[in-house]
C-alpha cells in the first residue's frame, strides 16, 4: 500500500453525509503501510501485546501518548475537523480479535460515556464503575454529538469478524424489542475496511459483530469524538483537544 494520496473534498463531503444520512462512512488509505507498521510497533512495545497476550487497552492514549504522533497525521486532522471542526477527543480504547480472544457481539448501540468522576446530572443515569472508570448513559443530544473513529491495523472482512451495521438505525435510542425487531427487519451491512482505512460511524448506529472464522486479527484503534461540554460540573475522562 503506497502512501496515501491527499483525500479530496469530495471524499470527504461524501463521507461525512453519509455519517450524517446512513450512520457511518468508510475512507479508505487514510494511513500508509509504514505508518501503519509504526503504529504497530508502538502498540507492541508499549504494552507488551504478544508477551502480555494483551487484547485490548481502554485510555489508549493516555497509555500509550507515543501513538498521537503517527496517529493524528493529516489526513485524520481534516477528517476530525471536516466532520466537527469544534470536536476534541473524548475516549481512546485499542482492541484486537484473536483465535484466543475471539467473542460474538449482538446489535447494540455505543450509548455510554466515560467521565473524570461521578457527580450527579439531570438526564444522566445507569452508573457503572468498571476497572477504575465512572461511565454513564447520556441525554440522547449527546451520543447524537459523538462520532467515532475506527482505525483499521489489520484487513477486516467476514471472516475476522468485520463490523456489521443496519444503515439509518442512529436518529435515536431503542429498547431491546425495537433492536430485535429492527435486525430482523432491516438490511445487514459488512463494513469491509482494509488496513490502513478508516470507518466513521455514529454510536446510536446498531451494530455487531461475528466471531473470527480464521487466523488473522482484526487490530483497531477506536477513538471517539465529541464538541459537547457536559454539564453540571462533569467533565469528560478523555477530553483532549485535536
Amino acid at each position: 500500500m503506497p502512501h496515501p494520496t491527499q483525500i479530496s473534498e469530495k471524499d470527504l463531503l461524501a463521507a461525512s453525509q453519509k455519517l450524517e444520512h446512513q450512520g457511518f462512512a468508510i475512507l479508505p488509505d487514510v494511513f500508509s503501510q509504514r505508518e501503519i507498521v509504526q503504529l504497530k510497533s508502538t502498540l507492541d512495545k508499549s504494552l507488551g501485546l504478544k508477551e502480555n497476550k494483551i487484547h485490548s487497552q481502554r485510555r489508549l492514549l493516555q497509555a500509550v501518548p507515543k501513538l498521537k504522533k503517527v496517529l493524528f497525521n493529516n489526513h485524520l486532522l481534516r477528517i476530525i475537523h471536516h466532520i466537527q471542526p469544534d470536536a476534541f477527543l473524548v475516549k481512546s480504547i485499542y482492541f484486537d480479535k484473536t483465535p484466543e480472544t475471539n467473542w460474538f457481539v449482538t446489535w447494540h448501540q455505543d450509548i455510554p460515556i466515560n467521565v473524570s468522576g461521578k457527580k450527579e446530572a439531570d438526564g444522566f443515569s445507569r452508573w457503572t464503575f468498571k476497572e477504575g472508570i465512572h461511565s454513564v448513559c447520556p441525554p440522547e443530544e449527546y451520543c447524537k454529538n459523538i462520532f467515532t473513529l475506527r482505525i483499521h491495523l489489520d484487513d477486516t472482512d467476514e471472516l475476522n469478524g468485520a463490523l456489521k451495521v443496519l444503515p439509518g438505525s442512529h436518529q435515536k435510542h431503542y429498547s431491546d424489542s425495537e433492536i430485535a425487531a429492527l435486525a430482523e427487519n432491516s438490511q445487514v451491512v459488512n463494513c469491509l475496511v482494509d488496513a490502513g482505512g478508516l470507518m466513521a460511524m455514529k454510536p446510536l448506529l446498531l451494530h455487531a459483530s461475528g466471531k473470527s472464522k480464521n487466523q488473522k486479527g482484526r487490530q483497531v484503534i477506536h477513538l471517539e469524538f465529541a464538541s459537547l461540554d457536559l454539564p453540571d460540573g462533569l467533565d469528560w475522562l478523555e477530553k483532549e483537544i485535536c
